[in-house]
């Protein structure tokens, strides 16, 4: 439960890493080269625990604003597939977790040449960010490897495609950046709302399950002291009536 709580957190800290203030880092963007030297491989990021991978997500998630927050079960032994098309040089970055209390996750991503390029592989949480170095078709496959278990994934993303807000500030008069830094807000409080209620969602069904197992428990107890009861008073009765035929 520690750890769902941990995850949750780690989430809320993504969506919550965009402050109005930095919407102006869009214009002051280092160039592409100089942005994929500071990019770690995915290769280190499959392998980090949450503390370090929240360090590394809060030193390049400047400008991270999902496009899309998705929610979805993954049956046991299953695979949930989600497909992305991007030219070379776009940008996808992610991150996703599961519900509290459920188990672990996998994810592999594959290049449109089937070629792995990300593999974590049971944990409850992560973030994944790349350049795409092919055009084509990306495949993300969630993989729930248990064999009772339907574990629930809450999956926010984004694709930056070559050119987009790739603008300078000479390129917009003020009314154009003012306009520009609104949408920004708007976008970033409509991700916040929806990651929000997403998180209300999960609260109201673990306290529906929470509040139908002790319905059962309670049910269960009054049974038995019922059938105690029933006992009692057919032993006594019993006794009473060899009494009175002595």
């Amino acid at each position: 439960m520690k750890i769902g709580y941990v995850c949750v957190s780690l989430f809320l800290a993504f969506i919550s890493l965009v402050p109005t203030a930095r919407c102006q880092g869009i214009f002051m963007n280092p160039s592409l080269e100089k942005e994929k030297e500071v990019l770690k491989p995915l290769s280190e990021l499959e392998k980090m625990d949450t503390a370090d991978l929240m360090e590394e997500w809060q030193s390049i998630s400047n400008n991270f604003i999902p496009s899309d927050v998705r929610t979805f079960d993954v049956p046991p032994r299953q695979i949930e597939p989600f497909v992305m098309h991007m030219e070379v040089g776009d940008k996808c970055q992610g991150t996703y977790f599961v519900r509290i209390g459920e188990d672990t996750i996998d994810l592999l991503i594959f290049s449109p040449s089937r070629n792995h390029i990300f593999n974590r592989r049971k944990q409850q949480s992560g973030v994944f960010y790349f350049y795409a170095e092919e055009s084509g078709e990306y495949e993300f496959h969630f993989q729930n490897k248990q064999w009772t278990n339907t574990i629930r994934v809450t999956f926010a993303f984004s694709v930056n495609h070559v050119g987009d807000g790739r603008v300078t500030k000479q390129d917009l008069n003020p009314l154009e950046e003012k306009m520009t830094f609104r949408i920004m807000d708007i976008e970033m409080v409509e991700s916040e709302v929806k990651v929000a209620q997403q998180i209300q969602e999960k609260y109201y069904t673990n306290t529906k399950h929470a509040h139908t197992k002790v319905l059962w428990v309670a049910i269960a107890e009054t049974i038995i002291i019922l059938g105690t009861t029933v006992w009692q008073v057919t032993y006594i009765k019993r006794l009473l009536d060899n009494r009175r035929l002595l």
